[in-house]
């Protein structure tokens, strides 16, 4: 079985190869830029020089695409005296393209709206010119990774033609389903600890030899707090399990662009509540 495993793991690194070397096997080169921090939260801060490391980190692990060392990427700035507001120019963004070897660069902004943190990705072709955009939203700002996540997907289906668009990602705040397999497991085995009980008591009532009933009384008593126990157990875990439930049902969702229907909650001048939806055309 291993021999048989080690050889699946070299025919499929040598048709990696054979399919590298090829004609056919084209990778697209890209640099990440520098991000920068457009709102007024300076927590953001740190969002703008951890994006482009992560970033380039989702992305890395594409085989159609080859990206550019940051390093290598910020030495060729630094040389040129190209700040992030340089690489917004295109011909400034070619420049660095030839370069850095780079076919694509990607830079991009942090901003805070309407109580939407947006990520956007500005991916501009180093030969033409022309460049298109990406974005990320999340009402939180818990979800750097999540949104980092999102954003390279729907660039990877962008820049290969391969996958397919994400508009969404909806993030689990609890693991609900692992709490739920618990509860399952313990309520099956609480019916096979009563099975057991029921068994054991019923062989201790029907009993008629004294030198077995205290045995058996004794067996089936231990069955009993051995079932209760689990009970208490498969209540506790229920109980959890819902709890989480009811905190997860409004599930927050990193989105790719903003819903196009919104709920919508205010208060007019004489104090009355008004519920309506915002609709985005």
């Amino acid at each position: 079985m291993k021999r048989c495993f080690k050889n699946i793991i070299l025919m499929t690194g040598l048709m990696l190869i054979i399919l590298q070397s090829s004609p056919g096997w084209t990778q697209t080169t890209l640099a990440v830029g520098d991000f920068e921090n457009r709102s007024n939260r300076m927590f953001l801060d740190s969002w703008a020089q951890k994006i482009p490391q992560f970033l380039q980190s989702e992305l890395s692990g594409t085989p159609d695409l080859e990206l550019v060392e940051r390093r290598s990427l910020q030495i060729l700035m630094d040389e040129k005296a190209l700040s992030q507001s340089g690489l917004i120019d295109s011909s400034a963004a070619k420049a660095v393209g030839q370069l850095a070897h780079a076919q694509y660069l990607i830079t991009g902004s942090i901003d805070e709206a309407d109580g939407w943190i947006r990520i956007d990705a500005k991916v501009i072709n180093t030969a033409s010119g022309k460049v298109f955009n990406e974005k990320v939203l999340s009402k939180s700002d818990d979800h750097l990774n999540e949104m980092v996540k999102l954003l390279a997907s729907n660039l990877k289906h962008q820049l290969t033609g391969k996958g397919y668009y994400q508009p969404s990602l909806t993030v689990d705040r609890y693991p609900v389903k692992t709490f739920a397999i618990a509860t399952a497991a313990l309520a099956g085995t609480s019916l096979i600890l009563h099975s057991q009980y029921t068994k054991k008591r019923d062989a201790y009532q029907g009993e008629t030899q004294l030198d077995k009933i205290n045995d058996l009384y004794n067996d089936a008593n231990r069955m009993h707090k051995t079932r209760n126990v689990v009970l208490g157990l498969t209540g506790s875990m229920a109980l959890t399990t819902f709890v989480l439930w009811i905190s997860s049902v409004n599930a927050e969702e990193i989105m790719a662009a903003h819903p196009p229907v919104l709920p919508y909650l205010g208060i007019n001048q004489q104090g009355d509540m008004i519920l309506g939806c915002q609709i985005t055309f």
